[in-house]
């Protein structure tokens, strides 16, 4: 398979340049309280502090924290150094009451903000030497002259106390640093752990989603009557401990099984092998409240007896939407808070395996794999109406070297498509890498990166990986999921396997909305140990991780009786 790579040009818009004022000058070190207590300001600051910091530094280190924000922002707005000079104190501090959100205490963001503090600092040393340099050089100016050298003065002072400012942060924060865990900043906060639930035995295929009234909710595989795998539904507390008991929904097939939060409260829909609880085979559907308590019985979807695959997707906006696959073809029902449309809705009559659907903004997608007569495989994307049925063409990937399952998902108004694939770079026996497709909301390839745990697109990266560092992964690379987390990231979770040369490693690779794939996090967990079937939930400044921790698997692949239900925070963080 030959991969392109189609430049992602036109994802990001063109700066605008309006012009400044030198008025900037005399406000470039307002006092950060000061900007703080204004109402208007801390209403522009929550949405952008709510992801960012739950909780920050002292007013007094608000401006030279922004500092390293201000300079990108003062170049967008101005043309001339002069100006550029001049605002960049000015953007600092608005900047910084964003960021700050005026509150709190939070060591983590202390620790991450006395580094940012000092960085400040030498910004506003730079703008004020710029202003200075300009304003000499400008004799002719005159009172342009003048107002850059007072800016200078200004920015000097400003970096005097950012300097003092990110001393004592640093101080403060010097006896407990973030953990950083398989990247240099941006990695887990600390290594995986089980979750206490019941009953004893495997626990398998987590799903977790988070309640708005508190909490969690979460869904997973576990031993049953028989030994044989049900699915499991535990509340969760805001620290993820077990509230009650656990819920049996029945037998289930595989891990194909889906859980979607709502404002008051989750669905489960799984395919049901047949079991004392329910007698019928196929694909179920049940709504909860936030209590944890069923509102309903289990709805079975008509015509489902059959099915071999199931996906879902949930946008608060619009409602749900299931789909499932037959030998007979691909089918979909959408659904709401409380009930499924129990009549099926063909979306083709090939049928399909490995099954995705996401919301894309503007309509549903969703994604399978195809096996043809000639024995090859295609990948297909199929745009869905709000009633389930195909939406124009589909799109079409032929003879894809597929390996493992398909991951999907929708975020910023594009779709991100990954599957493991050998490496074409590679002649002979190439390893599995990752190749992610970002598309637009049409199902149209914008670009395909491959991503290989390196470092970057395809980079290269240290040779760490012991003991929870950062480096490249050893082994063929198999997906998990690709999971969207506001405001601007793509993350494809992948693991590869324990070898007699190398342990296996857990991998999260970062792609944003233009196309730039980031430097991955790649952990690797006690030797022997297997990280798989991970998913994050969350936003990029805080997310979780949740997976299936097995310390001792089977050479065939298989989960031991040892494999656990685990979870990790994933955030920025400090080397």
């Amino acid at each position: 398979m030959r991969v392109s790579r189609p430049a992602s040009a036109g994802l990001a818009a063109p700066p605008a340049t309006p012009p400044a004022a030198p008025l900037a000058a005399p406000l470039a070190t307002p006092p950060a309280a000061s900007l703080c207590r204004s109402a208007l300001t801390r209403a522009l600051a929550a949405p952008l502090a709510a992801p960012l910091c739950r909780s920050a530094l002292t007013r007094a280190l608000a401006a030279p924290l922004a500092a390293p924000l201000a300079a990108p922002l003062a170049a967008s707005l101005c043309r001339s150094a002069l100006t550029r000079a001049l605002a960049a104190p000015l953007a600092a501090a608005l900047l910084a009451a964003a960021l700050v959100g005026c509150d709190g205490d939070d060591p983590k963001a202390q620790a991450s903000a006395g580094a940012q503090a000092g960085a400040g600092a030498g910004a506003g040393e730079a703008a004020g030497e710029a202003a200075g340099a300009e304003a000499g050089a400008g004799e002719a100016a005159g009172e342009a002259a003048g107002a850059g050298e007072a800016a200078g003065e200004a920015a000097g002072a400003g970096a005097a106390a950012g300097a003092a400012a990110g001393e004592a942060a640093g101080a403060e924060a010097g006896a407990r640093p973030p953990a950083c865990l398989g990247g240099d900043a941006f990695g887990l906060r600390a290594p995986p752990a089980a979750l206490a639930l019941a009953p004893e035995g495997a626990k398998s295929a987590p799903l977790l989603a988070a309640l708005p009234a508190g909490g969690h909710v979460l869904a997973w595989l576990g031993a049953g009557e028989g030994g044989q795998n049900y699915l499991h539904v535990q509340r969760l507390g805001d620290a993820l401990e077990p509230l009650g008991a656990p819920r049996v929904l029945g037998r289930a097939k595989g891990a194909q099984h889906t859980l979607h939060a709502h404002s008051t409260g989750f669905v489960v829909a799984w395919i049901h092998q047949r079991s004392a609880a329910l007698a019928t085979e196929g694909v179920y559907f049940q709504s909860f409240g936030l209590d944890g308590e069923p509102l309903a019985e289990p709805t079975l979807l008509s015509g489902s007896f059959d099915a071999t695959a199931l996906a879902g997707g949930w946008e608060s906006a619009v409602g749900g939407m299931l789909v499932y696959a037959r030998p007979s073809g691909v089918f979909a029902h959408p659904f709401s808070a409380d009930r499924v449309v129990p009549a099926p809705v063909s979306v083709t009559t090939a049928s399909g395996r490995d099954l995705a659907v996401a919301f894309g903004g503007a309509r549903w997608a969703a994604v399978w794999r195809q096996a043809e007569a000639d024995g090859t495989v295609t990948v297909v994307l199929q745009a869905l109406s709000e009633t389930g049925a195909a939406a124009g063409e589909a799109r079409r990937w032929p003879n894809a070297q597929v390996e493992g399952r398909l991951a999907f998902a929708a975020g910023g108004g594009l779709y991100a498509l990954a599957w493991s694939a050998p490496d074409t770079r590679v002649f002979g026996d190439a390893p599995l890498i990752v190749y992610l497709r970002l598309l637009d909301d049409a199902g149209e390839e914008l670009s395909v990166l491959p991503l290989d745990g390196q470092g970057g697109q395809g980079g290269q990266g240290g040779q760490g990986g012991q003991g929870g560092q950062g480096g490249a992964p050893r082994g063929d690379m198999a997906v998990s999921a690709v999971s969207w987390l506001n405001p601007s990231l793509f993350v494809v979770s992948w693991h590869t396997f324990a070898t007699p040369q190398a342990p296996g490693a857990l991998g999260l690779s970062r792609v944003n909305t233009s196309g730039q794939a980031l430097p991955p996090v790649v952990y690797a967990p006690a030797q022997g140990e297997l990280l798989a079937e991970s998913r994050l939930s969350g936003l990029a400044s805080e997310a979780l991780l949740t997976l299936t921790l097995d310390p001792t698997p089977s050479p065939t692949g298989l989960f031991s009786s040892a494999a656990r239900v685990a979870v990790a925070p994933v955030g920025p963080c400090a080397p």
